[in-house]
């Protein structure tokens, strides 16, 4: 203990003799080396300021991104079951995704179908499937990885990238989609039988021309049971002329 004092002695006319040593500080300084002021534990563990670099401690003063939330929770679900339970891609392809995914995915094929091409934002998507944002990515991912999707971005420099390029690459997913039913139709649609397409039709002639004679019938002044008076009078003329 005697001979750390003259060290600490040493050390505060060293630090005193400095030009941009405070009053406060030198007083901060004696307090630490009489006793009377104590000092706290040192931290183990760096300090997490310490470990940032410049750049991620300017982006801590972002606001970060929202985690975004679906206001109607049924109504997503719902969505979500109706579009990863529909036809919108065979069987043989269906298995390697999951219901969210086969979601995100049918409304892709969708986009594909009638525009052959989807561009839509990955937002949309989500929205549309009823799925989260990381689904409709991850769905993409997986699609590219088994060879059934291309994705072709669309950087622009200094400027907001615009929306990706998604097409189908899959033969047998393009063939399905031409053959199979409208992914704009309502689950459960059934179509009417040729038939009987056609015979609704005719009977909707018949009913036309019927309403159409009895329409030339009011307008002449002719009721039900009612001859035409040419007709009375041409009668009339071959009884008197016998």
């Amino acid at each position: 203990m005697s001979e750390a004092f003259p060290i600490s002695a040493a050390l505060a006319r060293n630090l005193a003799s400095r030009p941009k040593m405070s009053p406060s500080d030198i007083a901060i300084m004696n307090g630490y080396l009489t006793g009377t002021m104590p000092t706290q534990p040192a931290s183990k563990q760096p300090t997490t300021v310490n470990l940032l670099s410049p750049h991620l401690r300017r982006m801590q003063r972002l606001v970060g991104r929202k985690w975004q939330r679906s206001p109607d929770r049924a109504a997503s679900m719902g969505r979500k079951r109706k579009l990863g339970g529909s036809s919108g891609m065979p069987d043989t392809i269906r298995h390697h995704y999951t219901e969210g995914e086969r979601a995100a995915l049918t409304v892709i094929a969708g986009e594909v179908k009638h525009h052959g091409l989807c561009d839509l934002a990955l937002d949309r998507i989500a929205a549309v499937a009823g799925v989260s944002r990381t689904t409709v990515q991850n769905a993409i991912r997986e699609a590219r990885a088994l060879g059934h999707l291309s994705v072709e971005p669309r950087p622009r420099k200094g400027q907001k990238n615009l929306t990706n390029l998604v097409r189908i690459v899959s033969a047998e997913w393009m063939t399905w989609l031409k053959r199979g039913p409208s992914l704009a139709r309502q689950t459960g649609f059934k179509d009417f039988h040729p038939t009987k397409n056609q015979d609704k039709i005719n009977n909707s002639r018949q009913c036309k021309s019927r309403q159409d004679g009895a329409s030339r019938k009011r307008c002449m002044g002719l009721g039900e049971g009612e001859s035409s008076p040419v007709a009375g009078n041409n009668g009339h003329r071959g009884r008197g002329n016998g």
